[in-house]
């Protein structure tokens, strides 16, 4: 059967739908197209990513880049099931399910409750647009073929009679390919890491702040941040004293990012107070916990109940950059206690946070939208 998964939004890389489903469908056999916001047509890693325009703007998606999609569709024979992973693109599953495809919704995030506190939005304007993804998705539950959701909470808000769980945990696999490159602990460098979106509301300011404070005690201290981030906020971290110790360094491709982690001694994680964060399952957790790092993230009850089992993480008020400096500065100062803690993460996410499992779940879909096919 031939599987396309469909994105007008997210990176053709993304870390759940290319490395994650794509390529683990791939390896079980399936043929598999990505239709998605790329340069160019290509085959990488037995994935034929088939290019949509890029967007200059948010309207641009709409105006251009859902037709495309669209016009690039409908001209898949009617056997093909179609992964959606974008709300504003149910309006083509729908279409799709009009000419006889199979249709699954795979939502990544609680949208109508995030559509209420993005700042591009007016004010006067964030009810009635999460009022209207509401009620896509309500369309989505009641007429696809499946709906896949990353958290329990969001799936509750689906009926769908084939409706599965599939978390956003790493592959243990590809973040240990390159053992003969991981720095024994107690020999690092008194490195800390982030690597991922570079944004205010995750907290990078606060854990640049806290970096200049660390840096009155350890002059060496490093904090690697990588990722794309725009250029106002970029300015106003490089107005910040902890940025004499930051080696900033842009987009980090998937291969280079266990060789990071796996020389520094922690990895942060202090998101603001903010719903879809505090009941969230960032995957950067579980890739820190899978890394044998110990951690320093937001003091979200939700994130204790996850992984406070594992005694792995120092949860921090996350916007006190002083809290920080002094979790950083614990594990500068108790190396063996931190590298415990970094072990006892990774057997407990080995266990409990490991992709294998999350792929049975997605078989299952499959399998069950097949069957009834």
């Amino acid at each position: 059967m031939k599987i396309v998964h469909l994105s007008s939004v997210h990176y053709a890389f993304d870390t759940r739908i290319f490395h994650r489903e794509c390529s683990s469908l791939v390896k079980l056999g399936y043929d598999i197209d990505l239709i998605v916001q790329t340069e160019r047509d290509e085959c990488v890693n037995g994935i034929n990513i088939i290019a949509l325009p890029n967007a200059a703007s948010k309207m641009d998606r709409f105006i251009k880049i859902i037709p495309a999609l669209w016009s690039i569709a409908k001209k898949y024979p009617e056997s093909t099931l179609f992964h959606i992973h974008d709300s504003e693109l149910i309006v083509v599953g729908l279409l799709l399910k009009r000419k006889g495809f199979k249709v699954i919704y795979d939502v990544h995030e609680d949208v109508p409750r995030d559509l209420l506190s993005k700042v591009w939005i007016p004010k006067v304007l964030r009810k009635p647009f999460a009022s209207l993804i509401s009620f896509l998705e309500k369309k989505a539950d009641k007429h696809f073929d499946g709906i896949i959701t990353v958290t329990e909470g969001i799936r509750n808000r689906f009926s769908n009679r084939n409706n599965y769980l599939v978390k956003n945990y790493p592959d243990y696999e590809e973040l240990n390919l390159a053992q003969d490159k991981i720095v024994n602990y107690e020999n690092r460098e008194n490195k800390l890491s982030y690597i991922g979106e570079i944004q205010a509301e995750r907290g990078i300011h606060h854990i640049v702040n806290a970096v200049g404070i660390v840096a009155e005690k350890y002059p060496h201290i490093i904090f690697n941040l990588g990722g794309k981030v725009n250029d106002n906020y970029k300015k106003t971290l490089e107005s910040l004293k902890g940025w004499e110790n930051t080696a900033f360094l842009g987009w980090i491709t998937r291969p280079m990012i266990p060789e990071i982690l796996q020389a520094s001694k922690v990895g942060l994680l202090v998101l603001d107070k903010h719903p879809n964060f505090e009941n969230s399952k960032p995957v950067k957790l579980f890739e820190y916990m899978l890394c044998g790092l110990p951690i320093i993230a937001s003091n979200f009850r939700y994130w204790k109940d996850l992984i406070g089992a594992a005694d792995c993480c120092i949860f921090v008020e996350p916007s006190n950059p002083v809290a920080i400096s002094d979790a950083i500065e614990w594990i500068f100062n108790n190396p063996l206690e931190a590298k415990q803690m970094g072990e006892r993460g990774k057997a407990y996410a080995m266990q409990n946070f490991n992709w294998e499992t999350e792929l049975q779940s997605l078989m299952s879909c499959y399998s069950e939208v097949i069957k009834n096919g």
